[in-house]
């Protein structure tokens, strides 16, 4: 790989993630990934709110993104990078098949030349990956699970 994820730019999509919450634009998935007949880094973002989603177009979901970039400091060294994607999508599918990081959190995981889920991840940084559909497929947790069948008993 020959483009390195700078700690500035990992830090930079986490202030946009923070911002996008603020906002309460329901993303569910936050990347980086780098990928491409000529490699980049690119955020990938997915969210299930109808404003921020593909098929509204182009101008829609990125006008929002732009101004909530604007808000920030470093709003110019994002632009460009930024890609909003379905939930749909090949990357998310695969990586949501793997990696679970809930709606609350913002995580730091990175990895480097590896298959995830079918794919070959040359660069990926995940922040979040919470995939509603795949939710409900997902067990409670055994504890969760026995407290409700003593509720059951009783």
């Amino acid at each position: 790989m020959e483009e390195v994820l700078l700690a500035g730019a990992i830090e930079e999509g986490k202030q946009l993630l923070e911002a996008l919450d603020k906002a309460q634009l329901q993303i569910r998935a936050a990347f980086w990934i780098y990928y491409g007949t000529t490699p980049t880094w690119k955020l990938m973002i997915g969210s299930s709110h109808p404003d921020l989603t593909p098929l509204k177009g182009l101008i829609g979901p990125y006008s929002i993104i732009t101004k909530i970039l604007r808000t920030l400091s470093h709003s110019s060294s994002l632009e460009g990078k930024i890609e909003i994607i379905d939930l749909d999508h090949k990357f998310v599918k695969a990586l949501s098949s793997y990696i679970f990081i809930g709606r609350d959190e913002v995580q730091n995981l990175q990895f480097s030349g590896c298959p995830i889920g079918g794919i070959f991840f040359e660069g990926l940084h995940v922040y979040r990956m919470e995939i509603l559909g795949r939710l409900k497929n997902r067990k409670a947790p055994v504890t969760r699970r026995r407290n409700s069948l003593r509720k059951l008993a009783r």
